[in-house]
């Protein structure tokens, strides 16, 4: 049987009625460059948008779902977040490197 349609596994699958399993994948949404800036623009206003917001910026991008528009808020909150603790382990690490410089050349 051709998996070609995306639901060959499913036939197979008598026992269960439409199997979470089943569903079939969404393809992805890639943002162009000009409606990933506007979406970073909006996060420097309101990172956590409501639900009305979410809604107002899924019309303004084609093709773009609320639930899209969340998990896009999501992953940005999570990379500012993931910048700001690598930033810091680098300010630290930097910081122990120089003052363990520092302490080397003044004991010599």
């Amino acid at each position: 049987a051709s998996n070609s349609d995306g639901y060959a596994h499913c036939r197979r699958e008598t026992a269960v009625q439409n199997p979470p399993s089943c569903r079939r994948k969404k393809s992805r949404h890639r943002l162009t460059h000009r409606q990933s800036r506007f979406l970073q623009a909006e996060f420097m206003k309101q990172p956590y948008p409501d639900k009305a917001y979410k809604g107002w910026l899924s019309h303004s991008i084609p093709g773009l779902t609320p639930y899209q528009v969340q998990v896009w808020f999501q992953n940005r909150r999570a990379k500012v977040k993931r910048n700001r603790v690598d930033e810091v382990f680098r300010q630290s690490w930097l910081g122990t490197v120089l003052h363990d410089c520092n302490n080397a050349y003044v004991t010599r």
